[in-house]
């Protein structure tokens, strides 16, 4: 008995080693260069250098005749390397097939855009360009020979290999994919992949089938609660599903069959939606605005620029730039590690301070971190199908902890705001009780107020009574002075006697005035001085210096015999210095004023020699013959007020001009004064309305300065004092 298993075993040995030998060198037998062979006991071939040659085709030119033909086999090399650069590849791979059952057989290549597979005719041997099986992610999946989404990154062709014959294909390569750097096809035999691919299309529906709950589900939140984070949690959800359903081919294979376009683009697209809502959602939930305000100001500029890369996506695919889109995914991974960074740090600073929905919020973004780190690794290591797995379980507990934390987050605002209530129902009884104690303490109050209130009032009325006699007397003295003013300043019979055609605009802020006008007219020598002045500030101050001013030009000009006008300022000048001590610093009054000489030539009649000088105050002239307004500008500095110089010089300006010609003196107040619209009039305006209203009378254009600044003021109240002296000569 024993004899007879010995000789069993030894008898079945050779056959084992065979089988293990079979077994474990299929791939490489099966694989010998330039040539596969297909075995039963093996359903899937990843080819190489050593079964498939290469020659690129960079014009794109080639056609199926030629590489097909003696003369280009030996241009096909062993290398299997791709550069982005050459966009057309032509393959040349060999099979041999000794199977006992046929199968039929796929290949499955890279993401190219076209792929075209030729095979030679049975019976002639050669490669008419109608044996062609063709696919490829820019071909609808009409047009696709395989029309089932086996792996949406890798096309699917047939391969007709017949079985106990030897066979040369050809397949031609369109548009280099992006993340690949060599041509690595793979041969199955279709029931092989089918039943790989069952498996994974059973999880991917499982993922978006829980994706799409978790979406209804809290969209009937978001309706019942009406709160923001429910909304952007459930865009963030639907958008994040529409994804996983284009990675798994679903998309592709179900919805937008004929549409290849929407497959490859309509990730750009959506991926900043995602990043989008998720921010949004991050703001909400951890309520950033107030828990964390740096980081929602970070969040709001995340968001915005999400906002500007979709734009240059939408403007990239409009002028059909896409090549340089692809490079986005480099930009999306590197917003995807800083949002969720920045999301995690926030979680936790809000754990710190006591938010206590955020450590669910933290836990899925670490989980999510995770998930995201070992997609990564495998997206890296081409395990692209491991990578999608750990990306559906990353946000499949996500959602789970994010629905679980937004459930915390209803209890714990609930929590607060009965806890809120009933501080506040505590804090209302504990406010009545004081109430009435304040009542009583009030009521007590009050009658002693009352008592007092009515002494006060009555003192009150008596000091009242007292303010207004001495307002009174006060107002009286203002009024008085005003009387003063008007009679140191050249009354109408002077001007006329000076002037046979004048007007003045004299409209003082208050009741007196700061802007005073000063003439001295000496017959004998056919000669006559102007002054317009504007003293620093308004009212009752400006009146008095406006009075020193006109004293002080009297005196310089009746007494001391000074005749040069700016002579006359600096005198003028220098005297106001010493009255007010200004040489110590305790006043820094001053005038603004412009001084004219008018001259009569005593050779011509009709001709006027006027010499002007300045004092940060402009002489403005009108020449009758062309009505051309001439502006001659003055020093830019006061009389009187701080002295920075040794010794402050004015400038004579002297003009020769006729009769008609017309000089107006004016203070700023006129340019100055502010209309409804808080604009000033301006000093251009009034050069214009000057200049417009030069063919007039004085008299008519006296009417017409005063309409024109009642309708610029409106009911806006005087700035300042405003004189204009407007002489025809």
């Amino acid at each position: 008995m024993k004899l007879n298993n010995i000789n069993i075993l030894k008898q079945g040995i050779p056959h084992l080693s065979l089988i293990i030998l079979l077994f474990l060198g299929a791939p490489l037998w099966a694989q010998n260069s330039q040539h596969v062979s297909l075995i039963d006991m093996v359903n899937e071939y990843h080819l190489g250098q050593d079964s498939i040659q290469v020659l690129p085709d960079p014009g794109g030119k080639l056609t199926i005749a030629q590489v097909s033909s003696p003369e280009f086999q030996s241009l096909f090399k062993s290398t299997t390397a791709i550069s982005q650069k050459v966009q057309v590849y032509w393959v040349r791979f060999s099979s041999s097939a000794n199977l006992e059952h046929e199968k039929d057989w796929v290949m499955s290549f890279e993401p190219w855009d076209k792929v075209s597979l030729y095979y030679a005719n049975p019976k002639y041997k050669d490669y008419p360009a109608s044996n062609v099986k063709k696919s490829g992610a820019s071909l609808p999946m009409s047009m696709r020979d395989v029309d089932q989404s086996l792996d949406r990154e890798r096309p699917f062709v047939t391969v007709p290999i017949i079985n106990h014959s030897k066979q040369t294909f050809f397949i031609r390569l369109v548009g280099a994919p992006h993340f690949a750097n060599r041509i690595s096809p793979v041969l199955y035999s279709r029931t092989h992949i089918l039943e790989k691919k069952r498996i994974e299309k059973y999880t991917q529906g499982l993922h978006l089938g829980f994706i799409l709950t978790m979406v209804l589900y809290n969209l009937f939140i978001f309706l019942s609660v009406r709160d923001h984070s429910y909304l952007y949690y459930v865009l963030y959800l639907f958008f994040l599903g529409v994804i996983f359903m284009i990675d798994d081919g679903d998309g592709m294979e179900l919805l937008w069959r004929e549409y290849p376009w929407l497959d490859t683009h309509l990730t750009y697209f959506i991926l900043p939606l995602v990043l989008i809502f998720n921010t949004s959602f991050t703001r909400s939930y951890l309520n950033t605005r107030i828990n964390s305000p740096y980081s929602d100001r970070l969040l709001k500029i995340l968001i915005g620029f999400m906002g500007l890369l979709m734009v240059a996506i939408i403007v990239f695919t409009a002028t059909k730039q896409g090549k340089y889109i692809r490079q986005y995914y480099t930009i999306f991974y590197g917003l995807v590690a800083i949002i969720i960074t920045i999301n995690t740090g926030v979680a936790f600073h809000c754990i710190r301070i006591g938010f206590r929905p955020a450590r669910y919020y933290l836990t899925a973004n670490l989980n999510l971190f995770i998930s995201f780190g070992i997609a990564i690794y495998f997206f890296w290591t081409d395990q692209f199908w491991n990578g999608h797995v750990a990306l559906q379980i990353g946000s499949a507990l996500e959602a789970v902890l994010f629905s679980l934390g937004l459930a915390d987050r209803i209890n714990t605002l609930k929590r607060d705001k009965e806890f809120a209530n009933e501080r506040i129902i505590t804090q209302l009884r504990e406010n009545q009780e004081i109430l009435k104690e304040n009542q009583l303490i009030k009521d007590k109050a009050n009658k002693e107020l009352s008592h007092k209130v009515r002494e006060r009032t009555t003192q009150l009325e008596e000091r009242n009574k007292e303010i207004e006699i001495k307002n009174t007397k006060i107002t009286d003295s203002i009024r008085y002075a005003k009387t003063i003013q008007r009679a140191i300043l050249p009354n109408t019979d002077k001007l006329c006697q000076a002037f046979n055609n004048y007007f003045l605009v004299y409209l003082p802020k208050d009741i007196v005035s700061g802007d005073f006008y000063w003439l001295r007219h000496f017959a004998e020598e056919q000669k006559t001085f102007i002054v317009v002045g504007d003293c620093t500030g308004h009212g009752v101050p400006a009146a008095f210096m406006s009075l020193i001013g006109t004293a002080t030009l009297n005196e310089i000009v009746n007494q001391k015999k000074i005749d040069d006008p700016a002579d006359i300022l600096v005198h003028l000048h220098e005297s106001i210095r010493v009255s007010l001590h200004q040489a110590d610093g305790k006043n820094e009054d001053g005038i603004d004023l412009g001084l004219c000489l008018i001259e009569h030539d005593p050779e011509n009649a009709k001709q006027r020699k006027v010499t002007y000088a300045g004092a940060k105050r402009n002489l403005l002239c009108v020449i009758n013959n062309t009505q051309e307004l001439i502006e001659v500008k003055g020093d830019r500095k006061s009389v009187g007020g701080m002295q920075r110089e040794e010794k402050r010089v004015f400038t004579n300006h002297v003009l020769n001009l006729n009769t008609g010609d017309t000089l107006y003196l004016t203070s700023d107040g006129y340019t100055d004064q502010n209309g409804e619209q808080k604009k000033k009039y301006g000093k251009l305006k009034f050069l214009q309305t000057l200049t417009e209203l030069s063919l007039l009378s004085l008299s008519e254009q006296r009417q017409e300065l005063l309409q024109e600044l009642k309708e610029h003021q409106g009911n806006v109240s005087q700035r300042d004092d405003i004189t204009i002296l407007g002489v025809r000569l």
